[in-house]
């Protein structure tokens, strides 16, 4: 099956042939390892809805199906293409799972990825758009507010609840700006958009306090300058930050878990190779990502129907 799914792409979608050969190696050598568990954000979907939502996906997706990016006819030996459901956006979970690192180091140390998507505003065509934006282009502030607050909540919960099983003492997160980039691009208020990202960071220190046993490391990519700042003994804000660095850095650690700013639509990776964002260099290895190879391509779910 993952020669299959590698296949459907019309372009080889790993940062290098040898990073292909390390994912199919993890795959061959260390399958269970890569078992997925996953998380909904949202009880108001149901389990059908959540499932369709998991294995019915396009290979790239960005804001539409980029169909020259993969095979069609390829696809549909893998799915009824015909099955993809429209986003709804109260079907929102975190998926995840352990990983290896290809540079080999962490072997006695446990590793996760955790992919998960935030609100996604990048057009007025969006469902989350049209749900969290009045017919004014404002933001719907209280409803915008308590789906974050969930997304955030959810994510931090489910690294205490990998923590207590691998009774671990800490956990480490590495967050990015979920939502937090093109996402907001299809606001028109900078006020909107500056309360939006100001909010997110205010729910992570009020999270921290919640639960001291996670250690969050938040990274602001679009700072006016490099600079890193704690709040209270267990979060850190790295402006101007590189996550791969900052994952880089917490090699130590007995239990890190990097999350990545997946897509409601796409497989994780999304346009891996071809994609210039978070989730390709974390799934590819590209760009940023060179520096923190690893096997989460191996958590995509039609790899592990049945």
């Amino acid at each position: 099956m993952l020669s299959r799914l590698i296949d459907t792409y019309t372009f080889h979608p790993f940062e290098s042939r040898e990073m292909e050969e390390f994912v199919r190696k993890e795959w061959e050598t260390n399958r269970k390892k890569h078992d997925i568990l996953y998380l909904r954000v949202s009880l108001r979907a149901s389990h059908k809805k959540v499932n369709e939502s998991l294995l019915y996906r396009y290979p790239v997706y960005f804001g539409k199906p980029m169909r020259g990016y993969y095979s069609q006819s390829k696809l549909k030996t893998l799915m009824d293409v015909s099955k993809i459901p429209k986003v709804d956006p109260s079907v929102r979970y975190i998926l995840g799972g352990q990983v290896s690192l290809r540079d080999g180091s962490r072997k006695k140390k446990d590793t996760y990825v955790f992919h998960t998507w935030g609100i996604n505003l990048e057009s007025h065509l969006t469902e989350d758009y049209k749900t969290f934006v009045d017919r004014h282009g404002r933001l719907k502030r209280d409803a915008y507010e308590n789906l974050t607050v969930d997304i955030l909540s959810s994510l931090l919960n489910a690294a205490e609840k990998v923590r207590v099983e691998r009774k671990k003492r800490v956990a480490h997160v590495v967050l990015p700006q979920l939502g937090l980039g093109a996402f907001l691009t299809g606001l028109k208020s900078k006020e909107d958009k500056d309360w939006a990202i100001q909010n997110f960071l205010n729910i992570l220190i009020e999270l921290a306090k919640e639960l001291s046993h996670i250690h969050t490391h938040y990274c602001i990519y679009n700072a006016d300058r490099k600079r890193v700042i704690g709040f209270g003994s267990n979060l850190k804000v790295y402006y101007k930050g590189d996550m791969f660095q900052v994952l880089k850095g917490l090699q130590k650690v007995d239990l890190l878990i990097a999350v990545n700013a997946w897509d409601s639509k796409s497989w994780v990776g999304n346009g891996m190779a071809r994609d210039p964002t978070i989730d390709g260099f974390m799934v590819a290895g590209t760009g940023p990502g060179r520096t923190w190879q690893n096997s989460s391509f191996l958590h995509n779910p039609l790899l592990h129907m049945g």
